[in-house]
């Protein structure tokens, strides 16, 4: 067979623009010791930090993201996270503690602060559950006797469980919880002066 090709046509008109393409995400903002040793990434910035302008900061316990707090822009702080409330299935603040989970997120967990450099996370890893509790314990205060409980409670509504604690009746009732986990930040051996690594 034979094909016979005439002359080239004129070129056509130019076609529409194709979508925008969405921006290339953004690395993660590091936050290193003085040793270069990873404390954290942030994933947020926060507003209103009493440190000055700030970013929420994040580390890895096993499979749960947990908030350790926020870093300052230029890394000369790191401020742990707010105090908070544990709760328990028992009457008197023994066994194992609870967060509440209406104060955690569906990807990391928010922390508590407690005695100095230890936080509690809440465990995501097996997802939450719903228990019974009839006692809590707010982390912010610290008491050195009954009366301190009786002071900032009420006569009756608390009991001082030494050295420094003081537990109070709550419920009865019931709530989504996740298991509490105590972690000494100490432990993890973190030598300040504290620098953001990023672009």
């Amino acid at each position: 067979m034979i094909q016979f090709c005439g002359p080239p046509g004129p070129p056509g008109p130019q076609g529409s623009p194709g979508p925008q393409a969405s921006p290339a995400p953004q690395p993660a903002l590091t936050v290193r010791d003085s040793n270069g040793v990873l404390v954290g990434v942030t994933h947020a910035k926060s507003i209103g930090c009493s440190i000055g302008e700030c970013f929420e900061m994040s580390r890895q316990f096993g499979s749960t993201l947990a908030v350790l707090g926020v870093a300052a822009i230029d890394g000369s702080a790191v401020e742990a996270n707010r105090n908070g409330t544990l709760y328990f299935e028992s009457t008197d603040c023994s066994g194992p503690p609870l967060i509440n989970t209406g104060e955690t997120h569906a990807l990391f967990s928010d922390t508590i602060q407690y005695r100095g450099t230890k936080i509690y996370y809440a465990d995501l890893s097996a997802g939450a559950t719903t228990h019974g509790f009839a006692s809590s314990e707010d982390t912010g205060f610290v008491a050195s006797s009954q009366a301190d409980c009786d002071s900032n409670y009420g006569p009756g509504h608390s009991q001082f469980l030494p050295p420094d604690r003081c537990c109070t009746s709550a419920g009865p009732g019931a709530l989504s919880f996740c298991p509490a986990v105590l972690v000494d930040l100490a432990s993890l051996g973190f030598v300040p002066p504290f620098h953001i690594d990023g672009p």
